[in-house]
């Protein structure tokens, strides 16, 4: 029972302090949250082509004012089918805190949701998307700046490949507004 709080304890601990984590296994379901406050700072992603599917690494960022109202989330639903486009964005002033996927091995691809949060009173601007980050069967590591968030995601899937390529969509939030590190 020690051994297991002590394990506990550590994962806590390391998603906190912003350091990477595996999140999902190969073929396996990815159900994963930053803490309270915290959003998606950086994603890394590599491929097998023996299994068809992709595992994941994140780390999260503080990013909103502890000293305000906790701030209000909302899961999203499915937002692609196998094989389609994913094209999500969350609301405006709304980051991303949170991935949850399942792999399907006679489709090979992966049906994703969302983990959006927002605080009152934050506001986001100059949002961009990126180009695609990885070319089929390759890795993926990006990262935000350090006043920038995570607020949307846009991938494409090639039944060839059995592969995504995947965009995301990062806005500025105000400095007086993102918590004090």
């Amino acid at each position: 029972m020690t051994r297991m709080i002590a394990l506990l304890f550590g994962l806590v601990l390391m998603v906190t302090m912003g350091v990477s984590l595996r999140i999902n296994d190969w073929d396996g379901v990815m159900h994963f949250h930053c803490p309270v406050y915290q959003s998606i700072s950086r994603l890394q992603s590599n491929h097998s082509n023996c299994r068809e599917d992709r595992v994941w690494d994140t780390e999260c960022k503080n990013t909103f004012n502890k000293r305000k109202s906790r701030p209000i989330c909302y899961e999203t639903n499915y937002v692609n089918w196998f094989d389609e486009r994913i094209l999500f964005k969350c609301p405006p002033n709304w980051v991303i805190s949170g991935l949850h996927s399942y792999h399907d091995n006679k489709r090979e691809d992966r049906r994703w949701r969302f983990r959006c949060c927002k605080q009152e009173g934050v506001n986001l601007h100059s949002c961009k998307w990126t180009g695609y980050l990885n070319n089929w069967d390759m890795p993926l590591t990006w990262s935000t700046s350090s006043n920038e968030f995570l607020a949307g995601v846009n991938s494409i899937h090639n039944n060839l490949k059995e592969d995504r390529r995947w965009k995301f969509l990062s806005c500025e939030m105000h400095k007086n507004e993102a918590t004090l590190q």
